[in-house]
């Protein structure tokens, strides 16, 4: 506060002989008592004629009348006894008005003044933290435009050839992160667009906004930028689990399995990627005009895959019951297979061949089904499935 007092103190000079600026110096003086401590009345006192001095067509062109206001909003958003005063007042965006019509009358007195651009940072930096606020309270429409302001702060202190003091990444990740989560999708792609543009080693960004090209129906720019993103982050597992996840539900499983497989390199604990392989496995033993040996070759790696999922993480509940499916599904087929059989004594033989196979299917089926339905007790389709499994072991 003292060097903010002392630049008051100098600038008072320029100024004392005009008649427009009484209630300017007015403010001066009250504020002067503020920092002198001789009670917060005096800054209630220095808002209401600076606020006076701007609205007077001849003063509302003087720097100094805009300087000062920034001084006082800003030292009454210091204070949080007076601020609470003036709830209905945006103090910290008007502040930085201030300051900025101050700079912008373009007098050099003012112009170029240093402490004028470190106030003017400094009110920066409470609407930084205003914006993590905002973030944190699920304020995110609000937060974005608090970062917006920051970027816009940026170009005109650029603009001015000063230095900006904040985290540029910073701001430009958390506006585009509280537009997303404020539901301003569009708002969100160009402000991520913008930062890939200008380059970035953030992997995270590349996901960020292929979600978002998704959830605007983009689904060709996802796929290229995700495309893309892997061949410049090869080493990220996020990215690549997503571009997995396009391969997937395009049904191109091979593609999927070899990226997976890089996924795993990885993070070879990470259970999932292992149900994602299963799942692959399993979409590539239904494709038609497959022998039945690749058939059954596809069948047990998927099976496998499932498995090491429990062991890394016995909570698994979609390996778990995935890997009773697969026992079931053999179980379904091999009934389809009895269902057509004749009542001739050969078909007779088969049948009792095929119920024995049956049966054991479903007993393999068992053990796992029942772990999934202890993580998921209430699942009543994995109760039909239990149902049906112990009906047919029992007959």
């Amino acid at each position: 506060m003292k060097k903010i007092t002392l630049i008051l103190t100098l600038v008072i000079s320029f100024y004392l002989g005009n008649s427009q600026a009484v209630k300017i110096t007015s403010a001066q003086s009250y504020l002067e008592y503020y920092f002198n401590k001789e009670g917060d009345i005096n800054l209630e006192k220095a808002k209401a004629d600076i606020d006076e001095a701007v609205a007077n067509e001849k003063s509302s062109i003087m720097a100094k009348a805009w300087y000062v206001k920034g001084i006082i909003y800003q030292s009454i958003y210091e204070n949080k006894v007076v601020l609470k005063k003036f709830e209905s007042v945006d103090i910290l965006g008007d502040a930085y008005a201030a300051y900025e019509k101050a700079i912008n009358l373009n007098d050099v007195r003012f112009r170029d003044q240093e402490p004028l651009y470190k106030n003017l940072n400094g009110i920066c930096s409470y609407i930084f933290n205003k914006g993590i606020d905002q973030f944190q309270t699920k304020k995110y429409a609000e937060g974005y435009q608090s970062f917006s302001k920051l970027e816009a702060a940026n170009t005109f202190f650029e603009s001015k050839a000063q230095k900006f003091s904040l985290p540029l990444n910073d701001i430009r990740n958390n506006a585009a992160l509280c537009a997303t989560l404020g539901g301003l999708t569009k708002e969100a792609i160009v402000l991520y667009e913008n930062i890939v543009a200008k380059g970035t080693a953030d992997a995270a960004v590349y996901s960020s906004l292929s979600t978002l090209y998704k959830t605007d129906g983009r689904e060709a720019d996802a796929k290229k930028l995700l495309s893309d993103a892997v061949l410049k982050f090869p080493g990220n597992i996020n990215l690549l689990i997503a571009q997995i996840n396009y391969f997937l539900a395009e049904d191109k499983h091979a593609e999927a399995i070899d990226l997976i497989n890089k996924a795993i390199e990885l993070d070879g604990k990470n259970d999932q990627l292992y149900v994602a392989a299963g799942l692959a496995y399993d979409k590539m033993s239904t494709v038609d005009k497959i022998s039945a040996v690749d058939k059954m070759t596809f069948v047990e790696k998927s099976r496998s895959m499932y498995l090491k999922a429990t062991e890394l993480n016995v909570k698994n509940l979609n390996a778990w019951n995935n890997l009773g499916s697969s026992y079931v599904d053999e179980a379904n087929a091999i009934i389809k297979e009895m269902n057509v059989l004749g009542s001739s004594a050969a078909d007779s033989k088969k049948y009792e061949e095929l119920n024995v196979k049956k049966v054991a299917a479903f007993t393999k089926a068992k053990p796992f089904i029942e772990k999934a339905l202890s993580l998921d007790p209430a699942n009543d389709q994995l109760k039909r499935v239990m149902m049906k499994i112990n009906g047919a072991i029992a007959n």
